[in-house]
């Protein structure tokens, strides 16, 4: 199987797009310049600045739904979860520039005439602040989900009204149609994204074939695509998107557990926890689901010259490995791979057998070293947590020649990510998977 279509987009052209962006969110206020001149705003300088702060944010707020519309140039340039953390980064910072544009625009305005202003503040800070403490407010993540969409579309709205009156009057025509043309954009992303997407996946609904207990919290599904249609392809360590009950559940992310080498179906392995993945061993055979993939850059594949692996896995995080090392077996690659695997007790251990069969193979060359956090008392292996010292004692050579993939608890891969890195391995060597998305 190829995979000339995934993982082609280099630094160029990544270095195109985050130009391209930076045109998009400045040409609104460089035209204010051009336009405005020296005056503008009746000489007000507070308010000159705080119209050129607004049209600097409106084209950040309208393209935050283009950035999260999960676009597959954007994924396969950057990688989901970096995009979604440019996504909450480019929020905040919209946040608080309209803060000081309501700020600047307030003080220098009627009180009358500025409570638009600091109302669509207002807005913008409950949009970062909600998507931010979601978990500490205690609201699901579907409840939150729905939240967000209502207050992201009337901030933009807001924001939307605020810029068009903002502009001056030389420009007026020109800068109008190009803010429309923005506000087009942010809305015809969130759409797709949001309603015409789903519906369509409604239509090409995958089912579930079969149904299997890997361990006593966890599950395998097996997903079958619908009558007629090919499976998409994927690489090994990729992800998903599924929503159960037809289509008209919740939606979130699973690693696909599979080598894309298996024929017509992929897997979803699936522990049980938190609000919607409690209930997933109640799934059963012919259920039908909405997927939507294949997302990620956390595949080994993408880096073919790379021999020397260390894989880290936490948990559930085992998953994406599962993946590669499965292909690696099914395409007899030639890779040296060490798994460190935590986990909190020996029952907890997800594809042991399965593992012990893979670094009993040929292909890859597979060494497996099991982590747990509160061992039985016949546990004659590891025990504690994976550090620094433990991957200096397991690795073999030089640090620095390896490259680490990591995927577990977020705590666990930011210290982890950080030693590696004090201890002199390039960052580039080493790479993460966040289900956090």
């Amino acid at each position: 199987m190829k995979f000339f279509s995934f993982g082609s987009r280099g630094p160029v052209v990544q270095i195109l797009l985050l130009f391209s962006y930076g045109v998009l969110i400045t040409l609104p206020s460089s035209l204010f310049f051009l336009f405005s001149g020296d005056g503008g705003t009746d000489g007000n300088v507070l308010a000159r600045y705080g119209d050129l702060l607004l049209l600097v944010t409106f084209p950040m707020l309208a393209l935050q739904p283009v950035l999260s519309a999960r676009l597959g140039m954007l994924d396969r340039s950057f990688g989901l979860d970096t995009v979604y953390l440019f996504h909450k980064l480019m929020g905040m910072t919209a946040g608080t520039l309209l803060l000081v544009a309501a700020v600047f625009r307030t003080v220098s305005s009627p009180l009358a005439s500025s409570w638009p202003d600091p109302a669509a503040a207002g807005l913008l800070s409950a949009v970062v602040f909600t998507a931010f403490l979601y978990r500490q407010l205690r609201m699901s993540y579907e409840a939150w989900r729905r939240l967000h969409n209502v207050l992201v579309l009337l901030t933009l709205a807001a924001v939307f009204v605020l810029a068009l009156l903002a502009v001056p009057a030389a420009g007026k025509t020109l800068m109008r149609i190009m803010l429309t043309f923005y506000f087009g954009a942010g809305s015809a992303a969130y759409l797709h994204h949001r309603v015409i997407g789903p519906l369509k996946r409604r239509r090409l609904l995958y089912r579930v074939d079969c149904v299997e207990r890997e361990t006593h919290n966890v599950w395998n599904l097996t997903l079958r695509a619908p009558e007629g249609a090919a499976r998409f392809d994927f690489l090994p360590g990729q992800f998903q998107f599924l929503t159960f009950d037809q289509g008209a559940g919740e939606e979130h992310p699973f690693t696909i557990s599979s080598s894309p080498t298996l024929p017509g179906v992929h897997t979803a392995t699936i522990k049980e926890s938190g609000d919607f993945t409690r209930g997933i061993g109640k799934v059963r055979e012919g259920d039908l689901l909405a997927v939507q993939a294949p997302f990620g850059r956390f595949s080994y594949v993408l880096h073919p010259d790379e021999k020397e692996l260390v894989f880290i896995a936490g948990g559930i995080g085992i998953t994406p490995f599962m993946s590669m090392l499965r292909h690696m077996r099914d395409q007899a690659a030639d890779q040296d791979v060490l798994l460190l695997y935590a986990s909190m007790t020996e029952k907890d251990i997800v594809f042991k057998n399965e593992l012990q069969e893979l670094a009993a193979g040929a292909a890859p060359r597979l060494r497996v070293t099991h982590v747990l956090a509160r061992p039985g008392a016949g546990w004659t292996g590891k025990s504690g947590r994976i550090d620094g010292s433990l991957i200096e004692q397991m690795v073999t050579g030089d640090l620095r020649a390896k490259a680490f993939y990591l995927c577990g608890p977020p705590p666990m891969m930011h210290a982890l990510i950080t030693t590696l890195i004090e201890k002199g391995v390039p960052s580039h060597r080493v790479r993460s998977e966040r289900f956090a998305l």
